[in-house]
This record gives structure tokens, C-alpha cells and sequence, in this order.
């Protein structure tokens, strides 16, 4: 449900304003000079607090509340940008691999995870699910781990197709090479000279080498 207090009520960019104040560790009399003289504030005082300006109630109410959830945000997208960076560093170490990277960042949230849950306060009054995260980043890492191993298998495909490609091409070479040594000793032959030197019509030749080579065809049977 969404804050409906004075502070709550404020644009962003003031209740930002608000918790950074609180954060320096401004004084609460200090804040609220400054706040009750914003324009922007007095408007929302006026339209929804019978121009009542802000007190130190307020105040208190809000760094119990949206102030204390803002921290909270703050350490989160720092945590965030730690693991970031920490996923880069580990990608580069790994050639470059972001999925290894990531895998090593969410590692140490798991490790994070247990050594909360072990020490896990049971008389928190703040709800908190150690197992439910752990179930979470194991599942993340186990997709990681999947991935990884479609890539690797993908590699290897084309590892193996790369190697059929250079088989077939030495193969082909090798044929080539056999089949122009075959025909270069048969051309040697008595036969093969004596046909190619004949001086006879070349289509003559050819029906004669194609004997030599295959053998005279059967005699065609006359059609009646």
C-alpha cells in the first residue's frame, strides 16, 4: 500500500532530498526549516493537510518508514553493482565466459545465503525466506550450468563438423590423386600408345580407349 503521510506525499525528487538529509545526519529542526520553505511542499500541505506545514512527528514516522525501505534500496543496488563487477572480473578470467562470471557471483550469494541461514535469528520480527532464496539461486545457477553445457555441446558439434569437413576434403584429395596416378600409368600401356598414336579420328580413338577401359558393349539386339 502506498505512503499517504506529508513526507510520502512529496515529489520524488524531495523526498529524496529528505533522505539524504537524514543520511548526513542533518538534525530533524535543521530538515524541516529547510523542507516547510519548498514550494513544491507547501503546495502539498495546503491541498491535503489544511496547510498544516511538516513537524518532527512526520520526520520520525517517515525514517521509521520510507526512509528505512530507501537504505534498504540503496544497499541492494550496491550489492548489485559489487556482484556486477565482481561477474565481470570473473568473466575476464575466464576468457571472457559472462556465464562462468555469473555463476561465480551467484556461488557467493548462495555461500551469503547459508551463512544467514546458520545464523538466522528465529525471534526476527522481519519476515525472511534464507531457504526460499537458496531454492531461487540454486534453480539460477542450475540454468547457468545448463547453458553452459548447450554451448560446450555446441562447440563440440561444430569441433566435429569442422573435422568431418577436413576429412572429406582429404579424402577428396586423396582420390583425386590416386585417380590421375591410375590414369597416368594406364596411359602407358601398349594398348593405351598404340590407340593414342594411331593417328585415327579422335572419335575413333574414343570408341576405342572406351573398349579398352570398359570392356566392348554388348551387341545391340535389331528391332523388328
Amino acid at each position: 500500500m502506498a505512503r499517504q503521510g506529508k513526507i510520502a506525499r512529496l515529489p520524488n525528487h524531495l523526498r529524496r532530498e529528505v533522505n539524504q538529509r537524514l543520511l548526513d545526519g542533518q538534525t530533524a529542526p535543521v530538515i524541516l526549516a529547510w523542507l516547510n520553505d519548498q514550494p513544491e511542499a507547501v503546495k502539498i500541505w495546503e491541498a491535503h493537510f489544511e496547510g498544516v506545514p511538516a513537524n518532527a512527528q512526520n520526520l520520525s514516522e517517515w525514517r521509521l518508514g520510507g526512509y528505512k525501505d530507501w537504505i534498504a534500496d540503496n544497499e541492494k543496488a550496491e550489492a548489485l553493482k559489487t556482484l556486477t563487477d565482481f561477474s565481470i572480473s570473473m568473466a575476464k578470467a575466464n576468457g571472457g565466459n559472462i556465464a562462468k562470471g555469473a555463476e561465480a557471483a551467484i556461488a557467493g550469494h548462495i555461500l551469503g545465503n547459508l551463512e544467514a541461514l546458520i545464523h538466522a535469528d528465529e525471534g526476527s520480527e522481519e519476515p525472511d525466506d534464507p531457504i526460499g532464496r537458496l531454492q531461487k539461486l540454486t534453480d539460477a545457477v542450475a540454468k547457468i550450468r545448463r547453458n553452459d553445457q548447450r554451448e560446450e555441446k555446441d562447440k563440440n558439434d561444430k569441433k566435429r563438423l569442422r573435422i568431418l569437413d577436413r576429412q572429406q576434403a582429404l579424402n577428396q584429395k586423396k582420390f583425386e590423386t590416386q585417380t590421375v596416378n591410375m590414369f597416368i600409368e594406364w596411359a602407358r600401356t601398349p594398348e593405351a600408345v598404340a590407340i593414342l598414336e594411331s593417328g585415327k579420328p579422335k572419335h575413333v580413338q574414343m570408341d576405342l580407349i572406351r573398349g579398352l577401359l570398359f570392356g566392348k558393349p554388348p551387341e545391340e539386339k535389331e528391332v523388328a
